[in-house]
Protein backbone atom coordinates (compact mmCIF):
# COMPACT_ATOMS: atom_id res chain seq x y z
CA UNK A 1 0.00 0.00 0.00
CA UNK A 2 2.71 2.47 1.01
CA UNK A 3 4.86 1.58 -2.00
CA UNK A 4 1.93 2.14 -4.37
CA UNK A 5 1.28 5.52 -2.72
CA UNK A 6 4.92 6.49 -3.04
CA UNK A 7 4.93 5.56 -6.72
CA UNK A 8 1.92 7.81 -7.29
CA UNK A 9 3.78 10.65 -5.58
CA UNK A 10 6.64 10.26 -8.04
CA UNK A 11 4.39 11.48 -10.84
CA UNK A 12 4.33 14.92 -9.18
CA UNK A 13 8.12 15.10 -8.85
CA UNK A 14 11.04 15.19 -11.24
CA UNK A 15 12.61 12.03 -9.80
CA UNK A 16 12.26 9.80 -12.85
CA UNK A 17 13.36 12.42 -15.43
CA UNK A 18 16.32 13.37 -13.21
CA UNK A 19 17.52 9.78 -12.89
CA UNK A 20 17.01 9.08 -16.60
CA UNK A 21 18.70 12.24 -17.85
CA UNK A 22 21.53 11.87 -15.35
CA UNK A 23 22.10 8.30 -16.55
CA UNK A 24 22.16 9.41 -20.17
CA UNK A 25 24.65 12.12 -19.26
CA UNK A 26 26.90 9.51 -17.61
CA UNK A 27 26.59 7.26 -20.66
CA UNK A 28 28.12 9.90 -22.91
CA UNK A 29 31.54 9.65 -21.25
CA UNK A 30 32.72 6.12 -22.21
CA UNK A 31 31.97 6.32 -25.96
CA UNK A 32 33.21 9.91 -26.26
CA UNK A 33 36.41 9.18 -24.34
CA UNK A 34 37.12 6.02 -26.31
CA UNK A 35 36.25 7.54 -29.69
CA UNK A 36 38.63 10.46 -29.16
CA UNK A 37 41.59 8.23 -28.22
CA UNK A 38 40.90 4.72 -29.53
CA UNK A 39 44.55 3.77 -30.02
CA UNK A 40 45.26 4.47 -26.33
CA UNK A 41 42.73 1.85 -25.19
CA UNK A 42 42.76 -0.80 -27.92
CA UNK A 43 46.49 -1.46 -27.52
CA UNK A 44 46.21 -2.35 -23.81
CA UNK A 45 46.48 -6.04 -22.91
CA UNK A 46 43.64 -6.07 -20.39
CA UNK A 47 39.97 -7.15 -20.41
CA UNK A 48 37.82 -4.62 -22.23
CA UNK A 49 35.66 -3.89 -19.17
CA UNK A 50 38.73 -3.18 -17.06
CA UNK A 51 40.18 -0.84 -19.69
CA UNK A 52 36.93 1.09 -19.98
CA UNK A 53 36.47 1.32 -16.20
CA UNK A 54 40.03 2.49 -15.64
CA UNK A 55 39.31 5.36 -18.02
CA UNK A 56 35.71 6.19 -17.04
CA UNK A 57 34.93 4.48 -13.73
CA UNK A 58 35.67 7.44 -11.46
CA UNK A 59 33.47 9.76 -13.50
CA UNK A 60 30.61 7.24 -13.57
CA UNK A 61 30.88 6.79 -9.80
CA UNK A 62 30.71 10.53 -9.19
CA UNK A 63 27.64 10.89 -11.42
CA UNK A 64 25.96 7.99 -9.61
CA UNK A 65 26.63 9.68 -6.26
CA UNK A 66 25.24 12.98 -7.54
CA UNK A 67 22.13 11.11 -8.70
CA UNK A 68 21.89 9.62 -5.20
CA UNK A 69 22.01 13.08 -3.64
CA UNK A 70 19.51 14.52 -6.10
CA UNK A 71 17.13 11.57 -5.77
CA UNK A 72 17.10 11.74 -1.96
CA UNK A 73 16.43 15.48 -2.05
CA UNK A 74 13.50 15.06 -4.42
CA UNK A 75 11.93 12.14 -2.55
CA UNK A 76 11.82 13.86 0.84
CA UNK A 77 11.20 17.38 -0.46
CA UNK A 78 7.84 16.04 -1.66
CA UNK A 79 7.05 15.16 1.98
CA UNK A 80 8.26 18.34 3.66
CA UNK A 81 6.62 20.74 1.19
CA UNK A 82 3.18 21.71 2.45
CA UNK A 83 3.86 19.98 5.80
CA UNK A 84 3.09 16.65 4.19
CA UNK A 85 5.28 14.76 6.66
CA UNK A 86 3.22 16.10 9.59
CA UNK A 87 0.02 14.95 7.92
CA UNK A 88 1.51 11.51 7.41
CA UNK A 89 2.23 11.33 11.14
CA UNK A 90 -1.49 11.58 11.84
CA UNK A 91 -2.21 8.53 9.69
CA UNK A 92 -1.83 4.91 10.81
CA UNK A 93 1.37 4.60 8.78
CA UNK A 94 4.64 3.23 10.10
CA UNK A 95 7.22 5.96 9.48
CA UNK A 96 9.99 3.38 9.26
CA UNK A 97 8.15 1.70 6.39
CA UNK A 98 7.72 5.08 4.74
CA UNK A 99 11.48 5.63 4.90
CA UNK A 100 12.33 2.18 3.60
CA UNK A 101 9.87 2.42 0.71
CA UNK A 102 11.33 5.76 -0.31
CA UNK A 103 14.79 4.24 -0.06
CA UNK A 104 13.63 1.30 -2.16
CA UNK A 105 12.45 3.69 -4.89
CA UNK A 106 15.81 5.47 -4.80
CA UNK A 107 17.67 2.16 -5.05
CA UNK A 108 15.50 1.06 -7.98
CA UNK A 109 16.32 4.29 -9.77
CA UNK A 110 20.03 3.84 -9.08
CA UNK A 111 19.86 0.22 -10.23
CA UNK A 112 18.34 1.36 -13.52
CA UNK A 113 21.10 3.97 -13.88
CA UNK A 114 23.88 1.45 -13.22
CA UNK A 115 22.36 -1.06 -15.68
CA UNK A 116 22.09 1.64 -18.37
CA UNK A 117 25.73 2.60 -17.80
CA UNK A 118 26.78 -1.06 -18.01
CA UNK A 119 24.94 -1.37 -21.33
CA UNK A 120 26.89 1.64 -22.56
CA UNK A 121 30.15 0.00 -21.47
CA UNK A 122 29.04 -3.16 -23.24
CA UNK A 123 28.43 -1.21 -26.43
CA UNK A 124 31.91 0.31 -26.25
CA UNK A 125 33.44 -3.10 -25.60
CA UNK A 126 31.66 -4.71 -28.55
CA UNK A 127 32.50 -1.81 -30.86
CA UNK A 128 36.18 -1.38 -30.01
CA UNK A 129 37.02 -4.83 -28.60
CA UNK A 130 35.02 -7.27 -30.77
CA UNK A 131 37.11 -10.29 -29.77
CA UNK A 132 36.63 -9.79 -26.02
CA UNK A 133 35.77 -12.95 -24.08
CA UNK A 134 33.64 -13.18 -20.92
CA UNK A 135 32.24 -9.72 -21.60
CA UNK A 136 28.78 -10.46 -20.21
CA UNK A 137 30.24 -12.03 -17.07
CA UNK A 138 32.50 -9.04 -16.43
CA UNK A 139 29.66 -6.58 -17.00
CA UNK A 140 27.34 -8.51 -14.67
CA UNK A 141 30.01 -8.59 -11.95
CA UNK A 142 30.66 -4.87 -12.36
CA UNK A 143 26.95 -4.02 -12.26
CA UNK A 144 26.26 -5.99 -9.09
CA UNK A 145 29.37 -4.75 -7.30
CA UNK A 146 28.78 -1.11 -8.25
CA UNK A 147 25.16 -1.14 -7.16
CA UNK A 148 25.91 -2.85 -3.84
CA UNK A 149 28.53 -0.23 -2.96
CA UNK A 150 25.99 2.53 -3.69
CA UNK A 151 23.51 1.25 -1.09
CA UNK A 152 25.25 2.74 2.02
CA UNK A 153 25.53 6.13 0.32
CA UNK A 154 21.83 5.99 -0.59
CA UNK A 155 20.85 5.14 2.98
CA UNK A 156 23.05 7.91 4.39
CA UNK A 157 21.60 10.46 1.98
CA UNK A 158 18.06 9.42 2.88
CA UNK A 159 18.92 9.88 6.56
CA UNK A 160 20.24 13.37 5.81
CA UNK A 161 17.12 14.18 3.79
CA UNK A 162 14.95 12.92 6.65
CA UNK A 163 16.80 15.10 9.16
CA UNK A 164 16.49 18.46 7.36
CA UNK A 165 13.25 19.97 6.11
CA UNK A 166 15.10 22.44 3.88
CA UNK A 167 16.00 20.66 0.67
CA UNK A 168 18.89 23.05 -0.01
CA UNK A 169 20.57 22.03 3.25
CA UNK A 170 20.31 18.38 2.24
CA UNK A 171 21.58 19.14 -1.25
CA UNK A 172 24.50 21.17 0.11
CA UNK A 173 25.58 18.44 2.53
CA UNK A 174 25.30 15.80 -0.17
CA UNK A 175 27.32 17.74 -2.74
CA UNK A 176 30.02 18.49 -0.16
CA UNK A 177 30.22 14.80 0.73
CA UNK A 178 30.55 13.84 -2.93
CA UNK A 179 33.38 16.24 -3.72
CA UNK A 180 35.25 15.58 -0.48
CA UNK A 181 35.03 11.87 -1.25
CA UNK A 182 36.69 12.39 -4.64
CA UNK A 183 39.80 13.59 -2.77
CA UNK A 184 39.99 10.62 -0.39
CA UNK A 185 42.04 7.66 -1.68
CA UNK A 186 40.10 4.41 -1.64
CA UNK A 187 43.06 2.58 -0.15
CA UNK A 188 42.96 4.71 3.02
CA UNK A 189 42.40 2.39 5.98
CA UNK A 190 39.39 4.11 7.60
CA UNK A 191 38.24 6.99 5.40
CA UNK A 192 38.33 4.68 2.38
CA UNK A 193 35.23 2.92 3.72
CA UNK A 194 33.13 6.07 4.16
CA UNK A 195 29.79 5.45 2.34
CA UNK A 196 30.51 8.14 -0.24
CA UNK A 197 34.00 6.77 -0.92
CA UNK A 198 32.95 3.14 -1.37
CA UNK A 199 31.40 3.69 -4.87
CA UNK A 200 34.82 4.80 -6.14
CA UNK A 201 36.18 1.32 -5.47
CA UNK A 202 36.20 -0.34 -8.88
CA UNK A 203 35.80 -4.11 -9.10
CA UNK A 204 38.88 -4.59 -11.28
CA UNK A 205 40.91 -2.34 -9.02
CA UNK A 206 40.62 -4.77 -6.10
CA UNK A 207 43.97 -6.46 -5.62
CA UNK A 208 42.84 -9.81 -4.16
CA UNK A 209 39.79 -11.76 -3.01
CA UNK A 210 40.38 -10.86 0.64
CA UNK A 211 40.17 -7.13 -0.12
CA UNK A 212 37.01 -7.73 -2.15
CA UNK A 213 35.35 -9.71 0.65
CA UNK A 214 36.38 -7.08 3.20
CA UNK A 215 34.81 -4.30 1.12
CA UNK A 216 31.55 -6.23 0.76
CA UNK A 217 31.42 -7.10 4.47
CA UNK A 218 32.05 -3.51 5.55
CA UNK A 219 29.44 -2.33 3.06
CA UNK A 220 26.91 -4.77 4.51
CA UNK A 221 27.78 -3.70 8.07
CA UNK A 222 27.25 -0.02 7.15
CA UNK A 223 23.85 -0.88 5.71
CA UNK A 224 22.72 -2.46 8.98
CA UNK A 225 24.16 0.40 11.07
CA UNK A 226 22.45 3.06 8.96
CA UNK A 227 19.14 1.21 9.13
CA UNK A 228 19.45 1.03 12.92
CA UNK A 229 20.24 4.77 13.09
CA UNK A 230 17.13 5.48 11.02
CA UNK A 231 14.94 3.58 13.49
CA UNK A 232 16.45 5.54 16.40
CA UNK A 233 16.01 8.83 14.54
CA UNK A 234 12.33 8.11 13.86
CA UNK A 235 11.73 7.35 17.54
CA UNK A 236 13.49 10.58 18.51
CA UNK A 237 11.39 12.61 16.08
CA UNK A 238 8.17 11.14 17.49
CA UNK A 239 9.19 12.05 21.04
CA UNK A 240 10.12 15.60 20.09
CA UNK A 241 7.02 16.22 17.96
Amino acid sequence: MILALEMKKLKRTGFLPAIFLGSLFACTFPPANTALRPELFVQQKLPATEILLNANGQMLSMVNLLLTVLGACILYHAEFSGSGIKKMNTLPVNQNLLFFHKTLLLLLGLAAAVILESCCLGFCAVHWFPSEEKLLLHLAQHTGYTFFLLVPAALLMMLIALSFENMWVTLGIGVICVFVSTMIPTDTSILGYFPFVLPFRLLFGVQDDEALILSLCICLAEIWVLMFIEILLQKLRRKLS
